[in-house]
């Protein structure tokens, strides 16, 4: 018995000393197994080789046909590695830059969108543009001069804000044939996924004896298609208006505001812009604005672009010797800087 007990000992000795062995070799044979790596360079260039080192500047192989190269993580598209264990070394030692394929992908969002906790705090430069052009306008006044108009744009993570302003005057024979005005102050935010904006018009219009107006609106805003070369997006809000009329009417309103916004980009450079605003009293809906802009932009450089615009302007119920629609179209230069 005691025999028995001995060998079943030497056994289960041999038995644990084999499985030490195998997982011996197998840990040693995987350490002596190169670890290759595959790279995709940002000019469509492929580079296979041996993992040497990783940093957060350049990544480090030995190819057999160009021996080791040090290849700029700037210069890295896509990369991926035959062991796990060493890709993860990788991925942590290389910057976000470099995208890895297939599932380090999503390893490097979950690390940018832990790193920056929901917050962007990029800010993009200001955009300036200033607009000048020759008018023609046929409506309440039947005439031609030079129109000028001015933007200015900035975006800071999911906050927007955006200024314009159009203004024309023209004299002819000592007879005022027009005097318009119309600036828009707009602030855009994304609020737990909800984008919400504010904004603040102002308008005078001598020829259609308004003295000035003033709306005040809030709402939301639905982007329907956000592509890069095709945008669509519908606004819809409410707010208050102040109208005083030369004619002796005053009025205050609560109004409604409706509008939709698109852009299609031709042949990669010109861009067609549309533009339909809707407002209305919103306890009187036949009372009602209606605002469309058709703008075609070529650009000739970087900063100047050939621009024509369709700018249409009706009132259903304008004051009295006033016509209901106003035309103008105007060609000239869009300086951007």
């Amino acid at each position: 018995m005691k025999r028995n007990f001995r060998l079943q000992r030497c056994k289960a000795a041999l038995v644990v000393s084999s499985v030490a062995c195998v997982l011996f070799w197998a840990a040693n044979l995987r350490a002596q197994t190169p670890v290759v790596v595959n790279v995709t360079l940002a000019n469509g260039d492929h580079v296979s080789g041996r993992f040497i080192a990783a940093s957060a500047e350049r990544l480090e192989i030995e190819t057999t046909y160009a021996g080791r190269l040090s290849l700029r993580t700037a210069e890295i598209k896509s990369w991926q590695a035959s062991d796990e264990t060493q890709r993860q070394v990788i991925a942590s030692a290389l910057t976000v830059r470099t995208k890895p394929t297939g599932a380090e992908v999503k390893k490097v969002e979950v690390k940018k969108a832990v790193a920056t906790t929901g917050r962007v705090t990029k800010t993009d430069p200001w955009q300036r543009s200033v607009n000048l052009a020759y008018t023609l306008t046929r409506g309440n006044v039947n005439a031609s001069d030079l129109n000028a108009a001015f933007g200015i744009t900035r975006k800071r993570a999911s906050s927007r804000t955006v200024y314009s302003a159009l203004g024309r005057y023209g004299v002819r024979n000592g007879t005022q044939v027009a005097h318009l005005l119309t600036t828009l102050l707009r602030y855009e935010r994304t609020l737990d996924k909800v984008p919400a904006f504010t904004e603040t018009a102002f308008e005078i219009d001598r020829i259609k004896k308004l003295d000035y107006r003033f709306s005040e609106s809030v709402g939301l805003s639905y982007p329907l298609l956000k592509r890069d070369a095709q945008t669509l997006s519908f606004d819809f809000g409410t707010g208050v208006t102040r109208e005083v009329f030369s004619t002796g009417v005053e009025r205050t309103t609560a109004s409604s505001l409706l509008r939709a916004a698109a852009t299609q980009k031709l042949n990669n450079k010109a861009q067609l812009s549309q533009q339909l605003t809707f407002s209305s009293d919103l306890f009187k809906p036949a009372e009602y604005r209606m605002q469309t802009d058709v703008s075609l932009t070529m650009p000739i450089t970087k900063f100047v672009a050939l621009k024509l615009t369709g700018f249409n302007r009706y009132d259903n119920r304008p004051q009295r010797n006033v016509k209901q629609n106003d035309f103008s179209l105007l060609t000239g230069f869009s300086f951007n800087f």
